[in-house]
């Protein structure tokens, strides 16, 4: 091929990209930014962050981001608003448009991103994730080119491309990225100094033969403030504490505990073992602790004992007092009931391996206790009454949009629950999801949806 054909050939592939016409000339100045959301879009994504309701380690985005004077976004913030905000308004918006439309191709472009974005960030890596990334992550990039003609790859959308080889060899992306550095930045501008910056300063001073005295100051008084905090978080968290302290500690930590929210402190908490703050030790439990349960969770618990532990209809008698709590926590995550939190009551959960994800409400949260069989020990264990979605019909369920994107889109379920609720241990539990409710046109207007969206990190 000669020069003057291979410019040719590069001319006729500027002209059917859209970049330049016959002439030559540009369609599109390439230093102009490209509003995809807009003026119109925008507003509605911040009226549904009003409405959606969201766990409490969730780190929520500004409530007007993209306008001006929101200040500065964090990493959290960036990927709530990204990985939830965004897909619960853009897949109902344009998820129903036709499939010829510039907005439902964008939507299309950017559910990839985002699918490939929670599949690099899963706590465990498994082939076939990995093989879903790279799929989506070559469908983004490729639909990127075709959306915006004109755009360069950066190098690191180049090196997305090969994150699974990284991941690979070194494992999941919790494990080596670094929130934990983020947050000790964070810390450090948060901490009044005097400016003397240090021994690196020092250093580079006395290289070129200046002296000041003093600039280690700054390094010591941060290490210095770093393990006093350490040390005494450290001492009221400790088995040790003298008793009439005790009282105290609840408040030390409401006062001069950071933001409990975001990444960092999800993954610290992830592998904990599942406990509840407020229950009371077994040899603590009096009879005042108890209440009955209410008859509608005491037949679900009474089939879930029979089917656990072998028990035949009719041979034994459950146990009708529970211990209420308030709260459970499991990997870094807090449980309660609907009408205390509704944004932490909100789970996802499966029973059995090959069983499909369910959605449901936390009813009551409470610590049994049962005769094991064939013995005269107790059994003493904390369940979940969890008031079960009803999910959609199969007419409902082809117009739900947000399930073609089973990843990152969730699904919706009608707005009403199970006449009786499902008893789950913390075993059962998956996650916590993002809800809002929604209808849809075409569908009579007395249906209520629930759009759920997993948060799943596993």
């Amino acid at each position: 091929m000669t020069k003057s054909e291979a410019l040719g050939e590069l001319d006729g592939y500027r002209v059917r990209m859209g970049i330049t016409d016959e002439t030559g000339a540009l369609l599109r100045n390439r230093r102009s930014k490209t509003r995809v959301l807009g003026s119109t879009t925008l507003p509605l994504v911040w009226d549904d962050m009003r409405e959606v309701v969201l766990p409490s380690s969730i780190s929520r985005a500004p409530s007007k981001i993209g306008a001006t004077g929101q200040g500065t976004i964090g990493a959290d913030e960036w990927r709530t608003f990204c990985t939830i905000n965004l897909p619960i308004t853009l897949i109902y918006r344009w998820g129903t448009l036709p499939e010829n439309t510039r907005e439902y191709k964008i939507l299309m472009n950017f559910m990839h991103l985002v699918t490939a974005v929670k599949l690099a960030t899963m706590r465990i890596v498994t082939p076939d994730r990995l093989w879903q990334y790279r799929i989506s992550m070559h469908r983004y990039l490729t639909s990127l080119l075709e959306l915006f003609p004109g755009t360069t790859l950066t190098p690191y959308q180049h090196m997305s491309l090969h994150l699974p080889d990284t991941l690979t060899q070194l494992g999941p992306a919790p494990s080596i990225w670094v929130f934990a550095f983020e947050r000790a930045n964070y810390i450090l501008q948060q901490t009044q100094t005097n400016n003397r910056i240090g021994d690196s300063f020092n250093f580079y001073c006395s290289s070129i033969h200046l002296s000041f005295p003093n600039v280690e100051e700054l390094a010591v008084t941060l290490l210095t403030r770093f393990c006093c905090r350490q040390n005494i978080r450290a001492l009221f968290a400790s088995a040790s504490l003298p008793a009439p302290l005790h009282p105290i500690v609840a408040s030390f930590f409401d006062t001069f505990q950071s933001d409990i929210r975001g990444t960092l402190l999800s993954d610290m908490l992830a592998l904990q073992e599942p406990y509840s703050i407020d229950a009371p030790a077994e040899e603590e439990v009096r009879a005042k602790d108890h209440v009955t349960l209410h008859n509608d969770i005491l037949r679900p618990l009474e089939s879930w004992i029979q089917l656990h532990d072998g028990y035949r209809v009719g041979n034994t008698s459950t146990n009708p007092f529970a211990v209420p709590l308030k709260t459970l926590e499991d990997q870094g995550i807090v449980y309660k009931e609907g009408r205390s939190s509704p944004g932490d009551s909100q789970v996802i959960f499966k029973l059995g391996d090959k069983d499909a994800w369910r959605a449901g409400r936390i009813r009551q949260i409470f610590k049994h206790t049962r005769a094991h069989q064939g013995s005269r020990r107790s059994i003493a264990q904390t369940f979940l009454a969890v008031d079960e979605y009803l999910p959609l019909s199969a007419e409902h369920a082809v117009l739900d949009p947000f399930r073609k994107f089973p990843v990152a889109g969730g699904r919706l379920f009608y707005n009403k629950y199970e006449p009786l609720p499902v008893i789950l241990t913390a075993e059962d539990v998956v996650c916590q999801f993002a809800f809002i409710r929604r209808s849809f046109p075409g569908i009579q207007e007395s249906v209520d949806f629930a759009h759920v969206l997993p948060l799943d990190k596993w």
